[in-house]
Order: structure tokens, then sequence, then C-alpha cells
């Protein structure tokens, strides 16, 4: 384990946390979780089963990523240890999933499972930054601003347009972009050249193999991240109605969706509680959850972190008795007498 990412990611957890905690008022928000109604379990296990189910998508959609592709259930095994990991070091999981993945796909080695990783990722990434442009067209995502939440939604759009361009840039000048990245990579020091441009090239890698994703594999690529949109928006839902009186509607999940997308992209531990706790809960805040927005924010992360470390320690546990029956027994010896 990297324990200095684990303590950094531990320290900006905490400190946005402390955020969320002076963004609101903590004893009323602690009373409201207190006062979360426990006796709507149906609601409950149906965010939690359309969370499981926007896990087993993923899994569909990474797997359109290999040639040729592995089964689904071995993928699901990956991606849920992946998380699990994740809940622990920022980041962390990305590793392990190429390390699960290579016990079984080992032709294609680490680095072309790191590409797969690397686009199924950026495929996240064109989500959150579509639906925040989206929303962002649409009149409803101004108007009936929470006071003092405006300056907080600017700034995570302008943080989306600028992503999106960059990307779209990679993507359409490629040669252009790693030139000048290369440039500027050679402004810094030294020790610090190797891992940039080994990032750098990462990047690259990804966005070269998401270019090279067309025709019907791209179709179902794009549809699958579409069902993704529809299982999380549901989950939240679901997850709404089970901890308060009213489901929240559509549109306003889409938004909480994009503040919590954002802020899974900053790495803080554990499981990025306090960067999706704090984005969360400012998204919330113009919706219908506005009265207890940290509580139910947080409500709804303490949901998502327990079935996704649940799912990871059942994958763990198969995994580990298949690698244990796939191992032949120690060769014994008789001796003569």
């Amino acid at each position: 384990m990297n324990w200095r990412l684990f303590w950094a990611g531990l320290a900006l957890g905490v400190a946005f946390l402390a955020l969320t905690a002076r963004h609101t008022d903590l004893h009323q928000q602690l009373a409201l979780l207190r006062a979360i109604p426990l006796s709507k379990s149906g609601w409950f296990v149906a965010g939690c089963a359309f969370h499981l189910a926007h896990l087993a998508g993923r899994s569909v959609r990474w797997r359109f990523l290999f040639a040729p592709p592995p089964p689904v259930a071995r993928l699901f095994s990956a991606l849920s240890i992946g998380y699990l990991y994740n809940n622990l070091v920022p980041r962390s999981g990305e590793l392990v999933r190429m390390v699960v993945v290579g016990k079984w796909v080992p032709a294609l080695g680490f680095g072309g499972i790191g590409v797969t990783i690397a686009v199924e990722r950026l495929l996240d990434v064109f989500m959150v930054l579509s639906l925040a442009l989206t929303l962002f067209a649409t009149s409803s995502f101004t108007a009936s601003d929470v006071a003092g939440s405006t300056s907080v939604v600017t700034g995570l759009v302008a943080v989306a347009i600028t992503i999106a361009a960059a990307i779209v840039a990679v993507v359409l000048f490629p040669t252009r972009i790693r030139a000048l990245t290369r440039w500027v990579i050679e402004r810094f020091p030294a020790r610090a050249r190797a891992p940039l441009g080994r990032f750098a090239e990462g990047i690259f890698a990804a966005l070269a193999g998401l270019r090279a994703l067309g025709g019907t594999s791209g179709a179902i690529v794009v549809a699958l991240c579409l069902l993704d949109f529809f299982f999380v928006n549901t989950s939240y839902r679901m997850l709404s109605r089970a901890f308060g009186d009213d489901m929240i509607s559509v549109l306003d999940t889409a938004f909480i969706m994009v503040g919590s997308g954002l802020g899974a992209m900053v790495p803080s531990g554990p499981g990025n509680v306090g960067t999706m706790v704090l984005i969360m809960t400012l998204a919330a805040e113009r919706t219908s959850m506005a009265p207890a927005a940290a509580a139910y924010a947080f409500a709804i992360f303490l949901t998502y972190y327990l079935v996704r470390t649940g799912a990871g320690l059942a994958c763990l546990a198969l995994e580990t008795r298949r690698e244990r029956a796939a191992t032949p027994p120690p060769a014994t010896t008789s001796g003569v007498t």
C-alpha cells in the first residue's frame, strides 16, 4: 500500500468535509440525518439494486474495449475489487484492476489493460461533461438557484467546459498537442519530467483508443453510456425517496449527478468522501432536497460506499477461491524403503 498517497488522500477528504461543515449548519444536518426514516426498505433496496446494475452496465461497456472480449462476470469482479481498493487508497483501484484482469488476460499485458481502463474512465468524463453542458444550456440550470450557489455552479461549469475543450483538442490535433505537451514538460525540473511524461502518454494512448471506437461498437458503447445514466439517475431518485418524503425530479437528480461526477475526479479518501459530499451538497441545495442537502448527500454517498465495498469483498473472496482452485497441489515424492 502506498501510505503516502493514503494519508494525502485522507487529508484532502477531511479538508473537504470541513468545508462542507462550514457551508452548512452541522447540528441541524446531523439532526436531520438521525431523523431519516429507515422503514422504507423497498425504496432503499431498489436504489441499491439500480446501483449494482450501474456497475454491471459499466462492466459490459468495458468489455467492448477488449479484443477478444473477456467474460462480463470477470470484468464485474475486477471492477468491484477496484472500487474496494479505491475506498481505501485514492486511485489505487485502477492498478488493482490491471493486476486482476492481467491474471486471466496475460497476452494483453498491463499496458494494454491500462489503456482500456483509461478509455473507460474517459467515457465517464465525457458523460459527466456532456450532462453538465446540457444542463447549462437549459433554463432550469440557472433559474431559482439557491443564494450563494451560483458562483460554485459557474465554477463547476467552467471546469467542465475547460476539460471538454482540452479533450476535443487532443482528439482533433493529437500530433500538435503532443508536441506542445512535451515542450511544456521540458520546462519542469528533471525529476518531474519522467512521471509527467508517462502520465501524458497514458492520456494520449487512451484517447487513441477512444478514437478507434467506431461503427456498431461505438454505437453500442454510446447506448451503454445512456443506460448507465438511467441506472445512476434512478438509483439516486430511489434513495431520495427512501431517505425523504418525496422523490426528486429527473432533472434535479441529473444536476446532483454532475456534482458527484466532478467530485469523483478529485482523488480524496476514503472513497472520495470529502469531495463528493461537498459537491453533492452544493448541487442538492438547488433541489427539493435543499433543507437537508448535506444529510441526504452523506446518506446517499454512504449507501454507495457500503454497496461497492460489499460487492468488492464478495468478488475478492470469489477471485481468491478461483485462484486457489486453479493452483495445482504441490508435488509429493515417495521414498523407497
